[in-house]
């Protein structure tokens, strides 16, 4: 019992450590498993799931849903200021989510406060097109 219960912490260390040696970066638990599968890292996706909620909960990692459809993204947060919320941007053809630094939205931020009203940065998207299909649209600058 007492090898399982490290395997299961190391495995949650892997998971933690993955994420904050990537700042920024937003990815759904595939993404993670693959990932961390990739660098010979032996985890299935029920456990990435499994320790991704308990690190949501603890508030090491926050989780961001686009839509009701689809897949959640996470991301390393615990409190430091360099992984603070950010807004997000979807592609509405291809589906690319594309993080904003919570510094670049701060005007944004206070236009709706002073309307009384709090912005949920890990649950705000603002749709449009990315830069590559503006591209194949023929619609870029």
């Amino acid at each position: 019992m007492n090898s399982k219960h490290t395997y299961r912490t190391t495995q949650k260390e892997q998971i933690r450590q993955y994420l904050h040696d990537h700042p920024g970066r937003h990815m759904t638990a595939r993404q993670l498993c693959d990932a961390l599968q990739a660098t010979g890292g032996r985890i299935s996706l029920p456990t990435v799931y499994r320790h991704l909620e308990k690190m949501v909960s603890e508030g090491t990692v926050a989780r961001f849903t686009a839509d009701e459809s689809g897949s959640s993204c996470y991301a390393f947060v615990d409190g430091e200021a360099e992984h603070a919320p950010d807004c997000h941007c979807m592609c509405t053809d291809c589906g690319r989510l594309i993080h904003m630094p919570a510094a670049e939205i701060t005007a944004l931020q206070k236009q709706f406060a002073g309307h009384a009203f709090a912005l949920d940065p890990y649950r705000t998207v603002f749709y449009g097109l990315c830069s590559d299909c503006q591209m194949k649209r023929g619609n870029h600058r």
